[in-house]
């Protein structure tokens, strides 16, 4: 069938179930068929007044001017060009429903906050504190999310599944990985399937492999065989990570400011806990030969030895 429809009854139709195997045969091989079936299995939210199909063509009559010359005239049925009419604005109405269920939608994290969510194919987010994701209501073709911080993602099998953030894209088809990219850190972690990494070099990676920006460039690296990333379950791990990245995400799961003079561009290596804060402040600052001290429920003093 030619994308253009040459009958302009045969949607009216087709809702109606009036149409012959051939013609809906014919019908289906529309590339538009399968968003027609979507749109109208929304109109089933739609309830159509009752229509007198009787007194609407005696109403008419009586206001219609005569016509000169009857000989001449082809006139259609009023009750059939009225349910032709109504059936196209229902179709219209479902559309218009349709594209607005497709409107956008986001989940915003606070400090001390982790959430998850079902994304529209039944794909899990889990949310790190202090992150957002933007996507669709309705996905209708590609998968997409915008992310700002930090997710774990679960994803179900299907077309194209990508997160974008501000540092760069993970492109799946199916499979489990987490995304953290703040302050100019970007890191992918793959758990379980394939994993397509994008910045300004593109790197591919497996189960129990990680990827992270360093001076612009994508590396690749060996990650712990985890089934899920550690923040899930309630402490957060560096493998090589800035000191004032570390420092920052203590804020985040703390919900406290940290103060002082250190020197924040070493490396730190371990882990600390989300429930136990002097615990935390000693995982970090013993082995980077700091010391702190906690002034009041929301503010940490950090020097050095």
């Amino acid at each position: 069938m030619k994308e253009n429809l040459q009958d302009d009854t045969i949607l009216a139709r087709w809702l109606n179930g009036e149409l012959s195997a051939d013609e809906r045969a014919d019908l289906e091989k529309h590339p538009d068929f399968s968003a027609w079936q979507r749109i109208a299995a929304t109109s089933a939210q739609f309830q159509v007044p009752d229509f007198d199909k009787e007194a609407s063509w005696k109403q008419l009559q009586r206001k219609r001017k005569p016509i000169t010359t009857p000989s001449q005239a082809k006139i259609r049925p009023l009750w059939r060009s009225l349910s032709i009419a109504a059936s196209i604005a229902l179709l219209l109405g479902a559309s218009f429903l349709f594209l607005t269920n497709a409107a956008s939608a986001s989940l915003q994290t606070a400090y001390q906050e982790q959430q998850s969510i079902d994304l529209p194919d039944g794909s899990k987010v889990s949310l790190n504190a202090d992150s957002e994701i933007e996507y669709t209501q309705t996905w209708l073709g590609a998968r997409k999310v915008r992310l700002k911080g930090e997710a774990f993602f679960e994803v179900e099998k299907g077309k194209t599944f990508s997160v974008e953030s501000n540092l760069g894209t993970v492109t799946v088809l199916g499979t489990s990985f987490n995304v953290r990219d703040r302050e100019n850190y970007f890191e992918v972690e793959c758990f379980s399937g394939k994993v397509r990494v994008e910045a300004e070099n593109t790197v591919l990676l497996g189960a129990n492999e990680r990827a992270f920006l360093d001076k612009n460039e994508l590396k690749k690296a060996a990650a712990l065989p985890n089934n899920t990333p550690t923040w899930t379950s309630g402490r957060s791990t560096f493998d090589g990570a800035a000191l004032s990245f570390v420092f920052a995400q203590l804020e985040r799961q703390y919900g406290i400011e940290i103060i002082g003079n250190y020197t924040g561009n070493r490396n730190y290596k371990g882990f600390f806990p989300h429930n136990d804060l002097p615990s935390a402040l000693q995982n970090i600052c013993d082995p980077m030969n700091l010391k702190f001290e906690i002034l009041n429920e929301k503010q940490i003093r950090i020097t050095e030895n």
